[in-house]
């Protein structure tokens, strides 16, 4: 859950998230990979998060994005 909130905290600033999915580790599908799907309300935002998005640093990590 904490997660996912950090998540959907970051993008929630380019638009409204309306789906956030965390994808797990192949191995250990009890262990998150560090990826995830976010899905926004408009393809404006969408387009908006994924230009914004690419090399942002949050926390410690830097974010990597892209389409799907």
């Amino acid at each position: 859950d904490a997660t996912e909130k950090l998540i959907r905290e970051t993008c929630d600033c380019f638009g409204k998230v309306v789906g956030v999915e965390l994808i797990n580790d192949k191995d250990d599908l009890n262990q998150f990979s560090g990826q995830a799907n976010v899905d926004f309300e408009s393809e404006y935002e969408t387009k908006k998060a994924f230009n914004s998005m690419m090399g942002l640093k949050v926390g410690s990590n830097i974010l990597y994005v892209k389409k799907l």
